[in-house]
């Protein structure tokens, strides 16, 4: 696996990881606004730690990894930000920043579609409450992967 496709793997993974815990979160904050709407006197709210627990390891091993190679290196890893591509030459860094050029441009259809689809959130709220998170952690996803499709297109690797 080329180190295009190695990254957004490593990147889905994160982002996934990352919505799980946040809508973990989401669900006991919903949990704790019931608790507090109806006045009850004995309450109970659990929760999932397993994303929290996952993302927790993945900060720690990048920030661990992040020490280690700013003194080893004065060059940061690829494995310490998977977005970070070389740019040993002006080609590479011209191929990236077209890439990031395109994924902003990509924000100009993504946020209406986004927009249009939050207006219906209130049909969804009683089946779907977390549906503004979904679409948020879409909107991530389709950034990262336009970006790595426009550096895939252009050969940076």
């Amino acid at each position: 696996m080329n180190r295009i496709g190695l990254s957004y793997v490593i990147n889905i993974f994160i982002l996934v990881i990352t919505g799980w815990a946040f809508v973990e979160y989401f669900h006991i904050i919903m949990d704790l606004a019931n608790i507090i709407r109806t006045e009850e006197q004995t309450w109970t709210v659990t929760m999932n730690i397993t994303p929290i627990t996952l993302m927790l390891i993945v900060a720690v091993g990048v920030f661990i990894g992040y020490k280690v190679q700013k003194k080893k290196y004065k060059k940061l890893s690829f494995w310490t930000f998977p977005l970070l591509f070389p740019s040993e030459d002006e080609r590479e860094e011209i191929l990236t920043a077209k890439a990031c050029r395109t994924t902003l441009l990509s924000l100009w259809f993504i946020i209406p579609f986004a927009a249009v689809s939050l207006t219906v959130y209130p049909l969804f709220n009683r089946n779907i409450p977390e549906y503004p998170l979904y679409v948020l952690f879409v909107i991530l996803l389709i950034q990262i992967t336009v970006f790595h499709i426009s550096l895939y297109r252009n050969k940076v690797v």
